[in-house]
């Protein structure tokens, strides 16, 4: 995070902060694999937060927050080109500790879509679900019509009889899923 969060409630320090401390909890979880931060860049300018070279997998730390979120949609979409060369978000990662500590106030992390939100514990945790709740709803969709949409675009067809049927429901269910 290189930038305020428009409510006040974050700042890059904390950003860094957080990215640090989620890296080093990545770490200890990936014991012998090869982790390195958002200072290594993949192709150009494409540098998520975590990378972990020995499962090719990538994470990106983000403020729960609604600029947060806007940005973590944003991350997902930026790197989800790099599929094509084996990275993906490490989407099954439970980190082993679910608290941070930012400035001396506690801050919860839990991980969505590649993307590792962290969020101040006091504040109204059920607000924080339902937003958690709608967030991953969103991402899932914007994940499947992206995914739909490259493989139809590839020419991904699957094998069996019902191929041509498969092929032309595509479309369908990508305008479904836009109404999410």
């Amino acid at each position: 995070m290189r930038s305020p969060d428009p409510t006040g409630h974050f700042d890059w320090l904390d950003g860094e902060s957080a990215e640090l401390q989620v890296l080093n909890i990545y770490k200890a979880d990936h014991p012998g694999d090869t982790v390195q931060d958002g200072r290594h860049s993949w192709f150009g300018r494409l540098r998520p937060d975590i990378q972990n070279d020995t499962t090719h997998k990538w994470l990106d730390v983000k403020p729960f927050s609604l600029d947060g979120q806007d940005r973590a949609i944003g991350t997902v979409f930026k790197y989800a080109p790099a599929v094509l060369f084996g990275w993906l978000p490490d989407l099954g990662y439970e980190p082993s500790k679910s608290e941070i500590n930012l400035d001396g106030v506690p801050h919860g992390i839990f991980q969505a879509g590649g993307i590792v939100f962290y969020f101040d514990l006091d504040k109204n945790i059920r607000e924080i679900e339902l937003a958690m709740t709608l967030l991953a709803a969103k991402m899932f969709s914007n994940y499947l019509q992206l995914s739909l949409g490259q493989a139809a675009s590839a020419g991904v067809r699957t094998v069996g009889a019902d191929d041509s049927a498969r092929a032309d429901t595509v479309p369908s269910i990508t305008a479904l899923i836009g109404l999410l």
